[in-house]
């Protein structure tokens, strides 16, 4: 289990310009069964059947409950609450539900909860590799000369 970091040169006209940054690599979605597999798998007491259900009537309920103005707090997690995209108005006496152009359904970590890599000792256990040492590709600095850089971070 790893976390792939690939190389992004930034192309935003601003203090970021050429500079190089790291981007997290996704190498699979996995679809609503899947996951339910996934736990299943982990010694769960249910089935992959039972769990699928159980996730599918959380989705419906979660929308449903946030779609009434009310947010969803899933224990360390984090929250599920609606937000609003809209247009500005001048004057507030002319805002109208119009000027709502879309709904998103959003999720905010719980902040109390330290995430694998929040801190330097946790990044230290997770293993981040380097997509270009994956692939083979060598990594050049600026100056075209070969830099040798091999993984980001691997495990200690």
């Amino acid at each position: 289990m790893s976390i792939i970091i690939k190389k992004h040169v930034s192309t935003i006209n601003n203090k970021t310009l050429g500079k190089t940054y790291g981007r997290v690599v996704h190498t699979e979605t996995f679809s609503l069964r899947k996951f339910a597999q996934h736990i299943a798998d982990h010694g769960s007491t249910y089935g992959k059947a039972e769990i699928y259900g159980m996730l599918m009537q959380i989705c419906e309920c979660l929308v449903e409950v946030c779609m009434d103005s009310k947010k969803v707090q899933l224990g360390d997690l984090g929250t599920f609450y609606m937000s609003a995209r809209s247009t500005g108005e001048e004057n507030a006496a002319n805002f109208s539900m119009d000027n709502i152009k879309g709904l998103r359904l959003r999720f905010a970590p719980n902040q109390k909860r330290e995430f694998p890599l929040d801190s330097v000792s946790n990044r230290k256990k997770a293993e981040l590799r380097d997509l270009d040492t994956i692939l083979g590709n060598s990594t050049t600095s600026g100056d075209g000369s070969d830099s040798g850089d091999g993984p980001v971070v691997v495990n200690p």
